[in-house]
């Protein structure tokens, strides 16, 4: 088989920490909680000097009014064992191509292919999408570890597979096919197209994209049946021809190409709900836009993934004082023999909704419903303005739940009440104006429409270096909270080089200063392995290249009671030795031996000597690790306050107590943990830093600048003090200064939440604020 193979995006390692030896970290490769798995997915559709030889999608001749096509497709094995590739068997990959059509505000699927059953995988290299060391080459029956392989347009040209017999969510079907594709050979099985709907003369300012999707049998089982589609940009010269644009987007389906056409749609997700309690994927696509004669366009599109389920009904809230028109419904034709009923879903209304429905499975097993990867546009014309309200999809086939709520935009029910935008913040809702005044809302005129949001105010954004050396173009807070580098405001990813990120930064909080009861100056510090929203550190080790691991100029303070992990921290002996509270250890998460602020602590150690540690000096680790297992939920990343007050997701990995304010501390080692779509990542890390002088009148362990930077604490009279400790009434609930019976009255009316009446800013408002309003009761 000729096939060719090119470089692709690197997303991260696979490796995953399951245990520990004396000879360090012992890794193996997991998909949730299963071992080995392999992870079929694509990443490459009709590329440009890829497959066969150009843009990669052929035209094939008309017939009956038809065009044939074909579309190159590049899968991707990013699992840790060899994927199934047995040709003539039901034990290899089927693959779908599709093709939609954006014009005039409308996203709509205009063609599908019959599926390719995929016959020999060839193992090349290319595939950098998986980082475990290159392709591990196999033979034709197989496709290897970090292998990509192209079925280029010729191959998928020769489709028969039919989508009716394949089990999207499983991946499974039986074989050989009871049916094969029928018709003129120039568009038998191929993706056929109307001429029509890709005439460039009749079609002027559309875009066009064309989307692959592979099913692997039984991928279902490991996890990562959900990543399986890709799509790309690609353009129609002619009836008969096409041109490359863009680049494919790696396992991102076909619909999100919509908002990237026009402003206002919003893509939501769809987990389903399968037979054996498990969960497929599919899309509700929305976009509201107002005509310009007082009515408005609503136009949805509805995307199944992977759902063996399928879809049956769509239901849109309407109020029945609302006049509808323009009713439509769209899907795409079943074609060359294929089992599935083409008639179109007939539409009803009640008091109160919309709904399009076909057949029920019990009454036609081969109805129109939306199976896999199909997507059917429903729309409408209202004379009122659109709020946010709950749609329903009722599922085609039987199993647990009827079906599934998704979010949208429908119909205002204020039928004939004069309104418009009203802005709340950022948020646009149609209401009245005296509605939008009641809601501290600003009333933008009668008939003006949220089209745009005209209240938003586009946030600042830049390029994002990432993990990986990925590249996104978020805000700068964004950027942080997901472990990334921020390259500078309205920078973007054409400008910077994010080869070189690193996936952990270590970063510390200064807890205080002079916490012993010893004369000697001292001071405490919490050191965190900062990373991405959804992240998790798993172990924290040394390696022959960094032997020691964390250093400080003047030693370490170390409690006689305490040890060298916070496992040896028992808090209950903080009333009599209050100086173990302030014991330096090593950790992943937790404070103490109770597991603070988790459940339970079970950090555990390997092959590390914590003689010299324990001793107050440095601790070097060459060979050793402290860890938790990849279960435990100590080592998934929280919010924290670091030092220049920046709030952060990072993983307690030390709390130190260094001797001497003049002291600098370094903190280097190899970190281990997993990203937020599960995948395992390893990097190195070196970081050193000194004392600076830190006030916390409160005593949560927080600089004072920090809650104040933060909003934490409040700074009423701006000297840098929080309020909670300048305030010389205590008993002050209502910041006039004295405790009398109006404080007493606002702890009352936010009794049980928090804010007015919180006189002890321990976040809520309850008996003991008071009892210490009344402590001070005409006393200040």
């Amino acid at each position: 088989m000729n096939q060719t193979h090119r470089r692709v995006t690197a997303t991260g390692s696979l490796l995953f920490v399951t245990a520990v030896t004396a000879g360090g970290l012992v890794t193996s490769s997991l998909a949730g909680d299963v071992e080995e798995y392999f992870d079929v997915t694509t990443v490459f559709v009709a590329e440009e000097g890829y497959g066969g030889g150009g843009h990669d999608m052929d035209y094939y001749g008309e017939s009956d009014g038809v065009g044939g096509w074909a579309v190159g497709t590049t899968s991707c094995n990013r699992g840790n064992i060899v994927a199934p590739w047995f040709g003539g068997t039901d034990n290899t990959p089927v693959i779908a191509q599709n093709c939609y059509r954006y014009a005039d505000g409308r996203f709509e699927q205009i063609g599908m292919s019959w599926l390719k059953h995929s016959f020999c995988a060839v193992s090349e290299p290319g595939c950098t999408t998986w980082d475990g060391g290159g392709c591990q080459e196999t033979g034709c029956n197989t496709l290897g570890i970090g292998c990509a392989d192209t079925y280029w347009a010729g191959l998928n040209a020769d489709a028969d597979a039919p989508r009716s017999e394949i089990n999207a969510y499983t991946g499974i079907y039986a074989y050989p096919f009871t049916i094969a594709p029928s018709g003129p050979s120039s568009i038998r099985g191929k993706l056929q197209i109307d001429p029509g709907d890709i005439d460039p003369d009749e079609n002027p300012n559309a875009r066009y994209f064309v989307e692959g999707q592979y099913v692997e049998p039984n991928e279902y089982v490991f996890g990562v049946h959900m990543n399986n589609a890709s799509y790309k940009e690609i353009g129609f010269p002619s009836v008969t021809s096409s041109s490359g644009v863009g680049e494919t987007r790696h396992m991102i389906p076909g619909i999100y190409a919509w908002p990237s056409c026009v402003s206002g749609v919003v893509i939501g997700q769809i987990t389903t709900v399968e037979e054996d309690g498990g969960n497929a994927r599919g899309h509700i696509g929305f976009r509201v836009s107002a005509n310009g004669d007082g009515t408005w366009h609503y136009e949805y599109a509805i995307h199944n993934q992977n759902s063996h389920r399928s879809f049956q009904s769509f239901t849109v809230p309407v109020p029945d004082c609302v006049t509808l028109f323009n009713v439509e419904f769209h899907d795409v034709d079943y074609h060359s023999g294929e089992v599935i009923d083409g008639t179109d879903w007939a539409f009803s209304r009640s008091s109160d909704s919309v709904t399009w429905s076909t057949e029920t499975f019990d009454d036609n097993p081969n109805a129109n419903a939306i199976r896999w990867a199909t997507m059917y546009n429903f729309r409408f014309d209202a004379d009122t303005p659109p709020i946010t309200e709950s749609g329903f999809l009722d599922y085609f086939r039987s199993g647990p739940e009827a079906g599934v709520s998704v979010d949208l935009r429908g119909p205002s029910p204020d039928c004939g009440a004069p309104s418009g935008a009203c802005c709340v913040g950022d948020n646009c809702q149609i209401d009245s104006e005296a509605d939008c005044v009641a809601s501290g809302g600003t009333f933008l005129g009668v008939g003006v429409s949220c089209d745009g949001n005209p209240c938003y105010t586009p946030p600042i954004i830049g390029a994002c270096c990432l993990a990986g050396g990925n590249c996104s173009v978020i805000t700068q807070d964004e950027c942080t909270t997901s472990g990334g580098l921020y390259q500078g405001d309205d920078s973007d990813c054409g400008q910077v080089t994010c080869d070189n990120t690193e996936v952990v930064q270590v970063v510390h909080a200064i807890v205080g200063s002079g916490n012993l009861s010893i004369d000697d100056p001292n001071w405490t510090v919490d050191v965190y392995a900062a990373v991405g929203q959804g992240f998790r550190v798993d172990a924290v080790a040394g390696n022959n290249d960094q032997q020691k691991m964390i250093t400080s100029t003047y030693g370490f303070y170390q409690d006689p009671g305490g040890g060298p992990t916070s496992l040896s921290i028992n808090p209950a002996f903080y009333e009599f030795t209050p100086d173990l509270e302030w014991d330096t250890r090593v950790t992943i998460g937790a404070l103490d031996q109770t597991g603070d602020p988790y459940d339970a602590n079970t950090v555990q150690d390997v092959g590390i000597d914590w003689e010299v540690f324990e001793s107050g000096g440095d601790l070097s680790a060459g060979d050793g690790t402290w860890f938790v297992l990849p279960d435990e939920p100590q080592g998934e990343a929280r919010l924290f306050t670091a030092q220049d007050c920046s709030q952060r997701y990072g993983v307690l990995v030390a709390r130190l107590t260094a001797m001497d304010l003049d002291s600098t501390v370094m903190f280097e080692a190899l970190v281990q943990g997993r990203d937020a779509g599960g995948n395992t990542w390893q990097d190195t890390v070196s970081y050193t830093f000194g004392y600076e002088a830190t006030e916390d009148c409160n005593g949560n362990q927080v600089p004072d600048s920090c809650d104040i930077a933060n909003g934490t604490s409040q700074d009423s009279n701006g000297n840098g003090v929080p309020d909670e400790c300048d305030n010389s009434c205590p008993g002050d609930a209502d910041g006039d200064g004295d405790s009398d019976v109006d404080d007493i009255l606002a702890a009352l009316g936010n009794f049980g939440g928090s804010g007015s009446g919180d006189v002890d800013s321990d976040g809520d408002v309850d008996v003991d604020d008071l009892l210490l309003i009344l402590s001070y009761f005409g006393n200040c």
